[in-house]
């Protein structure tokens, strides 16, 4: 028979499961409204700038892990092929490694929401890569032309889901605003 501490040990633990499923839950539906919210705005460059809701796409659990993941990527191309080149050039491809993980991650998250599965991944993460890339590159005066053309071009030469891409667009570009004023990797 189990004593009454062991009893109220098993009851917090169990309580203590039951409000980590909680906050989980809570936190999926804030992702959901944060992604349905994008779907209805329109595309505003000034409103690319603002980055805050990446904070709660990223949780600091997700953050974590695609660091550590960058890690393990780093030191295996590094021991491949990485010692050929200076330092300058590795940590370069260690910060591209990390931009990449993170463009995953939205990918992932922005197709969770919609319910898109499978091998079409690859496609939709072309499509934030692309995006990015190109963005990168570009005044923030030409994003919105930029993501409308890429979603027409994608949405027609893969038949992709274009409100995800919509979404993606934005998100892609409010990453792409964050890495490059904010110098968050």
């Amino acid at each position: 028979m189990e004593s009454d501490k062991e009893v109220v040990e098993k009851e917090k633990k169990t309580e203590d499961k039951d409000k980590t499923l909680e906050n989980v839950f809570k936190q999926v539906s804030i992702r959901s409204q944060i992604l349905d919210n994008l779907a209805k705005k329109e595309l505003d460059p000034f409103d690319f700038l603002s980055t805050s809701e990446l904070n709660i796409l990223f949780d600091n659990f997700a953050v974590l892990r695609l660091i550590e993941e960058n890690e393990i990527s780093y030191s295996k191309w590094l021991e491949k092929r990485g010692k050929d080149f200076n330092e300058v050039i590795q940590q370069k491809t260690k910060k591209r490694f990390l931009v990449y993980r993170y463009l995953d991650e939205l990918v992932r998250t922005v197709l969770g929401h919609y319910g898109i599965l499978g091998s079409t991944f690859l496609n939709y993460r072309g499509f934030a890569l692309s995006t990015f890339r190109t963005l990168e590159n570009a005044k923030v005066e030409n994003w919105k032309g930029i993501i409308q053309s890429k979603i027409r071009v994608w949405s027609l030469k893969y038949e992709l889901n274009e409100e995800a891409l919509k979404v993606l667009g934005i998100v892609v570009a409010k990453f792409t605003a964050r890495y490059l004023y904010e110098k968050i990797v």
